[in-house]
């Protein structure tokens, strides 16, 4: 394809990721929810009408404010100020904004590793057609943010190779290297300076960035190697200088890391253990000995609470294979996961030849070495990745998210003809655009996505009910769909958010002793249930074995389309009908 059909296509890719962001309901999984809006919504209206997930338990918390703060609170702040008492569709928008946005900044930094034309616009296309992109990223999970980052280093690395490359140049060609060197020497320290920060940022949002950032790592300190080397003659390269040197060059990411790290865990420890003085004047010295006293380190809990396999069997275990035969080829793509290893042997099988060549005397071993740098810490961050989450016995896709980004970029670099002829490059486009395209309309519309639709709903049914009528008893039930989130009802209620009852899988006898018990006990406010379609049969003969009251049902609304893989055998039996998601009004005959 040529330059101007590529820029095309990923000028289309973009408007659908717009749609996909702000149109695709699809619920993927609760820790997009849990783990991030949630929390934020809490903190803005200040409310305890939401779920706060266990990870947030000021008692052991396992993950960081920060991320929290830097994505969906901001947005929040905004909306709150513009719209106090926003719709739950408003609420949504929001957070999906922020990820919209940062998605586009992973666009632009991709741009910037790539030339410009068409191996730019190949490579973005690739990118923007993938289903991880138009799911998975654009939802607030930490993986995304953890994508981000990674890609931002990966621009880092790519910055200070540059850099090291117009020095060694200059050295080779005997030019001066006085008039530019404090330039240069200011750039790398500002990149280096960068490189810590997000290195700890990454740390602070997933442990498991450790996993991906290692490769990038290693690279600085090739860098600061090599740039110790090209910035002094030969005859001065004495290994002690070259140690000086280097430790040099790393100082401002060293300093940087250790200095973000300090700020994240205090933010941290006063987001999680309040500072509250006992005198009306503010004491720097008490909020030190508070900060002291109760500092907090949410990456050493989660590596604390993950290295227990008890812990990570509560959320289901998995076979350490997982990630390399079925996580990885369903979120980068098969395609995709196929080329990465054709990268991987060719990779190998160059190094070792070139290494061959040297030893013979044939080759210097330098050339062509900088045009792979960048290609082998792709590939070695998807090799670290893999094998290092492959350790842990809980393994979900998601977790692989990161590698989108480096995938993305070694892929492009094969589809080009000296590499790939043109029947290959054939199959993977058919199969990379069939696998994407189904993968992203299940989990982008399909796939729970009745849930925020019925939150919707409810918030504005809530919203249009009188101030005066009493409605502190109001409740909702939801049966056999995921956690249902709360904070898209906060802003709207105005402290009148019905009460969630989330009965998750439980059987059909257990959710009509909930209803019953809840009429039992007098209430004669709406009691809503949201279920699907296919669970209403079961649930009806279930209460009617509850002779105690008369109870009737009135469908209010439906919402399709709603895919449950938990149960797909009994949709599937309903049809059309099976895939919806019904929102019932559960009253008694006196009512």
């Amino acid at each position: 394809m040529s330059e101007r059909r590529w820029r095309f296509l990923y000028s289309a890719l973009v408007i659908i990721r717009v749609l996909f962001a702000f149109k695709g309901t699809g619920y993927i999984h609760p820790d997009e929810i849990f783990q991030n809006p949630e929390i934020a919504a809490g903190y803005v209206w200040n409310t305890t009408d939401v779920f706060t997930a266990w990870e947030f338990d000021p008692a052991f918390p396992c993950r960081s404010i920060v991320p929290v703060f830097s994505t969906t609170t901001w947005v929040f702040l905004l909306l709150k100020f513009l719209h106090p008492h926003a719709s739950a569709l408003l609420v949504f928008a929001a957070e999906r904004t922020s990820f919209l946005l940062l998605s586009f900044v992973v666009d632009y930094i991709v741009a910037k590793l790539r030339r410009p034309g068409l191996d730019r616009y190949r490579t973005l296309a690739l990118l923007s057609s993938s289903h991880a992109l138009l799911t998975y990223q654009l939802r607030p999970f930490s993986n995304s943010i953890e994508l981000v980052l990674l890609a931002a280093l990966l621009a880092l690395v790519n910055h200070m190779r540059a850099h090291c490359e117009v020095v060694e140049v200059k050295v080779k060609t005997d030019i001066d290297l006085t008039a530019t060197h404090l330039g240069w020497l200011s750039q790398w320290n500002t990149s280096a300076f960068l490189f810590g920060v997000i290195l700890a940022l990454g740390v602070f949002t997933r442990i498991t960035f450790v996993a991906f950032a290692f490769p990038c790592g290693l690279a600085f300190l090739a860098l600061s190697w090599k740039r110790a080397c090209r910035g002094e003659r030969p005859a001065e390269r004495k290994l002690l200088s070259l140690l000086a040197a280097v430790l040099k060059a790393a100082l401002p990411a060293a300093f940087a890391f250790l200095f973000t790290c300090l700020l994240v865990a205090t933010t941290d420890t006063l987001y999680f253990h309040p500072f509250k003085s006992s005198s009306t004047l503010w004491s720097a010295p008490s909020l030190i000995s508070h900060i002291f006293s109760n500092f907090t380190l949410t990456p050493l809990n989660s590596l604390r609470y993950n290295l227990r396999t008890e812990n990570l069997a509560q959320h289901g275990l998995h076979p350490r294979w997982l990630h390399a035969l079925v996580n990885a080829p369903m979120v980068l793509g098969v395609g995709n996961w196929v080329l990465v290893a054709k990268a991987t042997y060719s990779n190998l099988r160059s190094h070792w030849f070139r290494n061959s060549k040297v030893q013979r005397g044939t080759t210097s071993g330098t050339k062509g070495s900088t045009e792979n740098f960048m290609s082998t810490v792709y590939l070695l961050i998807i090799l670290s990745g893999v094998g290092i989450l492959s350790l842990q016995p809980h393994q979900e896709p998601r977790f692989l998210l990161p590698l989108l980004v480096p995938t993305t970029l070694l892929v492009s670099d094969s589809l080009v003809p000296q590499r790939l002829g043109i029947r290959a490059r054939r199959a993977f486009l058919f199969l990379h655009v069939a696998q994407h395209a189904v993968l992203a309309i299940f989990l982008g519309f399909l796939h729970q996505g009745g849930v925020i639709p019925a939150i919707s709903f409810i918030s504005d049914f809530v919203s249009g009910i009188s101030p005066s009528q009493d409605i502190g008893s109001f409740t909702v039930i939801f049966w056999k769909t995921f956690m249902p989130p709360r904070h898209l009802l906060v802003p709207a209620a105005v402290n009148r958010v019905p009460k969630i009852v989330d009965l998750g899988g439980s059987v059909p006898s257990a959710v009509a002793q909930t209803i019953a018990s809840l009429f039992a006990s007098g209430a004669r406010t709406p009691t809503l249930l949201v279920v699907p379609s296919y669970a209403v049969a079961p649930l009806s003969e279930a209460l009617k074995l509850t002779k105690s009251l008369d109870m009737r049902w009135e469908k209010v609304e439906t919402f399709a389309p709603h895919m449950n893989m938990d149960d797909l055998a009994e949709a599937l039996a309903l049809g059309a009908e099976g895939f919806t998601l019904q929102l019932y009004r559960i009253y008694t005959a006196d009512q």
